[in-house]
């Protein structure tokens, strides 16, 4: 007997099992810019889940762009991104996906963002430091705001951004560029914030209203250390990671190292959660004996879950330029410090 002859025409082919939208979402989220277009492209199901993922970031720039040459992908993302805020002011479902928003010089020349920030409702980040404040505070509606990273604004109305701060009481996260204003900053209560990277003028005026604060960094003259603490140690009681960034007087004078240790042991204490501390300093000597340090961190009273000290020193030429660095990790194991 004969096989019979069966024509692939006419065979069974099983469904392709779909994947869920669980796994979808996985795959998804690791998707290049591109790779997410092109899954819009696919069917409804693929394109109501891509286009989420497409616009949350949709100014922001995919790992494969380091790429290129530096020059040319500023083209590109100037480009791209006038594109994309014609796009996003044509379409408000569109704008109603961005939870991100990227800011760069070029938009201050009329680049679209005029047309894109006002439909911006339900931003959640906003990266600022590459772009004037003003245009932002001033067009931009959201009032979900979690994470905001601000640049040098030497000129900006502090009271006015003040009280657009105070609206935003959802904020998380709030960072300042370093030279951003030493100038006083008014009173601003933001009761959820738990993260704060910003100079001594704007601390004072946040740090009090903020028990709520978990992180906070800072770049601050070395006779504001001492009041620096004093708030943490004061408003804060939660804070459990400070990095300090001191600038330091005595890189001409010898054992600056020992002056910083005894400043550290003097001011760092009674912090009830306190596990990482970073400290920086000018020093005499980048090469100055770190094996000194454990016993300064040992003396360090009242801190029951600190676990990490980072400790920064910079040597300086006669120009006040940063000669040479060293930075140092100490860690405690077994109850002993030990320097890594």
């Amino acid at each position: 007997m004969e096989p019979a002859n069966f024509s692939t025409s006419t065979c069974y082919h099983p469904p392709t099992p779909a994947l869920p939208n669980e796994v979808l979402d996985l795959i998804l989220k690791h998707c290049t810019r591109s790779t997410l277009y092109n899954c819009c492209l696919l069917d409804r199901n693929l394109y109501r889940l891509s286009v989420s993922y497409l616009y949350n970031d949709p100014f922001g720039r995919d790992q494969a762009d380091h790429d290129f040459a530096k020059l040319l992908r500023t083209h590109t993302m100037i480009y791209r991104n006038a594109q994309l805020c014609q796009t996003i002011s044509k379409n408000l479902d569109l704008a109603d996906l961005v939870r991100t928003f990227r800011g760069f010089p070029q938009w201050d020349n009329g680049m679209g963002v005029d047309l894109v920030l006002p439909h911006l409702r339900n931003l959640h980040t906003a990266d600022l430091r590459g772009m004037d404040v003003e245009p932002f505070i001033s067009t931009c509606p959201s009032k979900e705001l979690r994470r905001l990273r601000v640049g040098d604004q030497m000129f900006i109305d502090r009271d006015r951004l003040a009280r657009w701060l105070q609206g935003q009481a959802h904020i998380q996260s709030l960072q300042f560029r370093d030279l951003f204003m030493y100038f006083e900053f008014p009173s601003i209560t933001l009761p959820n914030l738990r993260i704060l990277h910003a100079s001594y003028a704007i601390a004072k005026s946040i740090l009090p209203y903020s028990s709520r604060m978990l992180e906070f960094s800072s770049s601050i003259p070395e006779d504001s250390v001492s009041s620096l603490l004093d708030l943490l140690r004061n408003h804060c009681p939660l804070i459990s990671s400070i990095v300090i960034d001191v600038h330091s007087h005595l890189a001409e004078t010898t054992g600056a190292m020992d002056s910083h240790g005894e400043m550290m042991i003097a001011n760092v204490h009674s912090f009830q959660h306190l596990e990482v501390l970073e400290m920086a300093f000018t020093t005499d000597s980048i090469d100055a004996d770190p094996n000194g340090m454990p016993g300064f961190i040992s003396r360090i009273t009242g801190c029951p879950k600190l676990r990490y000290v980072g400790w920064k020193t910079r040597e300086y030429d006669r120009n006040r330029r940063i000669k040479g660095s060293k930075d140092y990790s100490l860690v405690e194991v077994n109850g002993s410090w030990v320097v890594q």
